[in-house]
């Protein structure tokens, strides 16, 4: 996947904060962009699980287990 990126492409990315106590902020700009697309286009929103056998209610919730780092 990372052939895609020219060689130039910055891996790590800086930000720079106007707090002093934390002047710098860095994030690895690849990883970060390509988990946010996961995140928003492959998470799956379909998990159901049985809470209570007896009154059959289930609890949905999502899931994804699928990141870059």
């Amino acid at each position: 996947m990372w052939c895609v990126l020219p060689a130039t492409f910055p891996e790590n990315y800086e930000l720079i904060i106007h707090d002093p106590s934390r002047p710098k902020f860095v994030i690895s700009y690849p990883c970060s962009l390509l988990n946010l697309i996961i995140k928003d286009h492959y998470t799956n929103d379909q998990y159901h699980e049985l809470v209570d056998k007896d009154k059959h209610i289930y609890e949905i919730r999502s899931e994804n287990s699928i990141f870059f780092f």
